[in-house]
C-alpha cells in the first residue's frame, strides 16, 4: 500500500503542477482580453486546452490509484478522501498527503475564481462589442426608397405612398 501511497502523491504533486501552470494561463488570458489582444487571447485558450488535455489523464490515474488504496484498506472508494488517507498513512506520506491537500485546494479555489473573473470579462467585452454593432447598424441600415409604382421599400415595413396610381 505503501507504493501505492507514493504514487498517489506523485499524482497529486504532477495535478498541483498543472494547476498551477493553469492558473497563470488564466491571468495570460485576462490580461489578453483587457488589452484586447486577439492572438494573445487565442494562444492563452490554446495552451489551456493543452492543460486541460494533460489533466484528464492524470485524473484517470488518480481514480485508478485510489481504487487501489481504496481496496487496500477496505473501504468504499467513495468514503475516501485525502484526510482519511492521511490518517492510514504512515509519518512521513501522511504529512504530505495533508500539505498537498491544502495546497491543491487553495488552487483549485483559485483556479476557479480566476477562471470566473476571466469569463465575466470576456462576456463583458462582447456585450460592449454587440451593443456598437447595434449602434453602428442603426445609422447604416438602408433607408427608405420610393419605388415607381409608388411603394415605400426599406427600413419602414412597406406601404404604399398613393393607391397604386402616380
Amino acid at each position: 500500500m505503501d507504493r501505492s501511497i507514493d504514487q498517489l502523491i506523485q499524482l497529486l504533486q504532477q495535478t498541483e503542477t498543472l494547476y498551477d501552470q493553469l492558473l497563470q494561463i488564466i491571468d495570460e488570458e485576462k490580461q489578453a482580453a483587457i488589452a484586447t489582444e486577439t492572438q494573445r487571447l487565442t494562444a492563452a485558450g490554446i495552451e489551456k486546452q493543452a492543460i486541460l488535455s494533460r489533466l484528464k489523464p492524470l485524473d484517470q490515474q488518480l481514480t485508478c490509484v485510489i481504487q487501489q488504496i481504496a481496496s487496500g484498506l477496505r473501504i468504499p472508494k467513495s468514503d475516501l478522501s485525502l484526510t482519511k488517507l492521511a490518517a492510514y498513512a504512515d509519518a512521513p506520506q501522511n504529512n504530505q498527503i495533508r500539505e498537498l491537500n491544502k495546497r491543491l485546494q487553495s488552487t483549485i479555489t483559485r483556479v476557479h475564481s480566476a477562471n470566473e473573473q476571466c469569463r465575466q470579462l470576456i462576456e463583458h467585452c462582447l456585450r460592449l462589442v454587440r451593443n456598437k454593432l447595434g449602434y453602428f447598424q442603426h445609422w447604416t441600415g438602408a433607408s427608405d426608397v420610393y419605388g415607381a409604382t409608388g411603394n415605400i421599400r426599406g427600413n419602414a415595413g412597406g406601404g404604399r405612398l398613393l393607391r397604386g396610381v402616380v
